[in-house]
């Protein structure tokens, strides 16, 4: 309800920690500088994290909703509509001056999680891809600093690190996402079960079945069940790495009935 105070969260306090990571690292960046294996350059990267926490925050206080969003682009795959506003929304932030950017992607964060601490972690959240709670949507911000940071990292030639506990407070919330992004197309004739089973957590099992998935908890024998770290795992989910480059460096391996069906895995996503 209005006006309770919750409790800091694991994941509230991890936000807090990675705006000051990512905001130290691109300080005084040079905006134009391009991110390998994605259209966008720094700037962009910085405007898409700080315009994404701030609608984020509009959603849970209800000052916007995100159909406001979706309704003003071209109908399709959620993965396209999410391209799309998230374009739309990076165009409309000034990627003139990186302090300023930095300053209002703190300010975004600092926003954020004083709202989110007058409501109760179950609340009901709504994005631009899918239902989840205020709690989830933390969730999806600690894992677009994670990655995001990466990007960041990769456009200025330097070094980023995943601590593995932050990535293990994402990646529920961004499992329960992949139904979102499974390509209808390229698993249109796939019925396959696969689990992920990261180190130290609670794993899942995605099961794919004529283009549609359903995401369950790890239980049971399945086709195949990939191991590795959160932080790989976190990753691969978002296309920054490649399966067979973390079993290359032993940092993945598979087990299950079948488990050559891993590689394969990736490809039936689409990219978020």
């Amino acid at each position: 309800m209005a006006g309770e105070v919750a409790s800091c969260t694991p994941a509230d306090a991890a936000l807090s920690s990675l705006v000051d990571d990512v905001t130290a690292l691109s300080r005084d960046a040079p905006l134009d500088a391009r991110v390998p294996g994605l259209e966008w350059n720094v700037g962009d990267v910085l405007a898409h994290l700080a315009v994404q926490v701030e609608r984020f925050r509009d959603f849970v206080t209800g000052d916007r909703s995100p159909d406001d969003d979706v309704a003003v682009v071209p109908d399709g795959p959620v993965p396209v509509v999410v391209a799309e506003v998230n374009r739309r929304l990076i165009a409309s932030v000034d990627h003139r001056d990186a302090a300023v950017l930095n300053d209002r992607l703190r300010a975004a964060v600092a926003d954020y999680l004083s709202v989110t601490a007058t409501v109760p972690r179950s609340t009901p959240f709504r994005s631009w891809e899918c239902g989840t709670d205020v709690g989830g949507a933390t969730a999806i911000l600690v894992a677009e600093m994670l990655v995001h940071g990466l990007d960041l990292a990769r456009g200025l030639g330097t070094a980023w690190r995943i601590v593995p506990s932050h990535a293990s407070l994402a990646l529920p919330t961004v499992w329960a996402l992949l139904p979102a992004y499974l390509d209808p197309v390229a698993t249109r004739h796939v019925r396959a079960s696969l689990a992920f089973a990261p180190r130290g957590m609670p794993g899942v099992r995605v099961s794919v079945d004529g283009g549609v998935a359903e995401v369950v908890p790890d239980v049971g024998p399945v086709d195949c069940r990939i191991h590795a770290r959160p932080d790989d795992l976190l990753l691969l989910s978002f296309g920054r790495v490649a399966l067979g480059g973390l079993v290359k460096r032993g940092r993945l391996w598979v087990s299950g009935r079948r488990p050559w069906m891993g590689l394969p895995a990736p490809s039936w996503f689409l990219p978020p």
